[in-house]
């Protein structure tokens, strides 16, 4: 406003015309307001007109993160020299988008890094957030979320008819889990916990933390969380879901986590499938749930498309064995 201390300011001298260009670099963010003046000579010009800073807001529902920066200045904008869109921003642009959304990496690059050192918004409708693309669609992290051992990670909170899919990202070292699922559904594909998209370990609290309605985890890495890889959790309501699957690669990667694999708690239906577990620091799976209703704990074998184990007489009672070998 005018008769403000100046931000930023510089001389320059006037051409032969009397005519001058200067350039000042400034931090300005959208909804900045600026304004110029000219002294010289002891002369002072009038103070130029107000212009509010805007950027080229993207108008969704598919949004673009182009910035590996925390900062929020209140608008997910197409990249130019002076405006963007980090995750933050296009998190909240989604949240407000009133439907569902999608946000995307495709102007980053494969194993780009983006520092939180700011909390990440509450997601509170259905969103996908997919960096695959810059893989060429191959099932590998792309996108690593760095939490400098600060905060929490993804947080959701859609609702019970809310569905959140992530996809491609690596979420490590943040103080509490890497995904927490409060409300709603969530599907988590081709992603890591506690281990960055270069192989290097980033612990965070707990790879996944699910009490929300119904939760579907496959093709992902669940590594070196300082607790659990996944714990759910209900205290109430019934959880559903299934961890890992009996498609080609579906089955995840959970090991060397301080605590249990996969930890089971109070009511849930879980579905645990053809994943790989070990080194974790209390065992594989954990189970502590009441009697009705039971998690289905399905140890399936090769040979049965529907997931069963063959060859069982009815009712007969049979034994569950479970093997330890690295050439099975």
């Amino acid at each position: 406003a005018q008769g403000q201390v100046p931000d930023e300011f510089d001389m320059f001298t006037a051409d032969a015309d009397g005519e001058g260009f200067w350039s000042l670099f400034v931090d300005l963010f959208s909804g900045d307001v600026i304004t110029v003046k000219v002294t010289s000579g002891g002369a002072t010009s009038e103070q130029s007109d107000c212009f509010e800073l805007g950027g080229n807001a993207q108008p969704g529902p598919d949004f673009e993160v182009n910035s590996t920066s925390d900062h929020d200045d209140g608008s997910c904008d197409v990249f130019d020299e002076v405006f963007d869109c980090t995750l933050i921003e296009a998190i909240n642009a989604a949240n407000g988008d009133f439907g569902p959304s999608t946000i995307e990496f495709n102007e980053l690059s494969p194993g780009d890094v983006i520092s939180l050192e700011s909390s990440l918004p509450l997601i509170t409708d259905d969103l996908v957030v997919d960096a695959t693309a810059l893989n060429a669609g191959s099932c590998d992290p792309a996108i690593n979320l760095d939490g400098f051992d600060g905060g929490a990670g993804l947080e959701v909170d859609t609702g019970g008819d809310g569905l959140v899919t992530l996809r491609g990202l690596a979420l490590v070292n943040f103080a509490g889990p890497g995904l927490t699922l409060n409300s709603g559904s969530g599907l988590v594909e081709c992603s890591s916990f506690g281990v960055d998209s270069f192989g290097t370990a980033g612990g965070n609290d707990q790879g996944i933390r699910v009490m929300g309605d119904d939760i579907t985890v496959q093709s992902s890495e669940l590594a070196y969380n300082l607790n659990s890889g996944i714990v759910v959790t209900s205290e109430a309501a019934l959880r559903t879901g299934q961890i890992g699957g009996t498609g080609p690669g579906e089955g995840n990667s959970i090991h060397d986590n301080g605590a249990f694999g996969i930890s089971i708690i109070d009511n849930a239906d879980i579905v645990v499938q053809r994943n790989s577990m070990f080194g974790n620091g209390f065992g594989g799976l954990d189970i502590n749930v009441p009697a009705f209703p039971p998690p289905t704990i399905d140890f399936t074998d090769g040979g049965d498309a529907d997931g069963s184990v063959s060859g069982l007489a009815p009712f007969a009672s049979f034994d569950i064995e479970i093997h330890v070998d690295s050439s099975c």
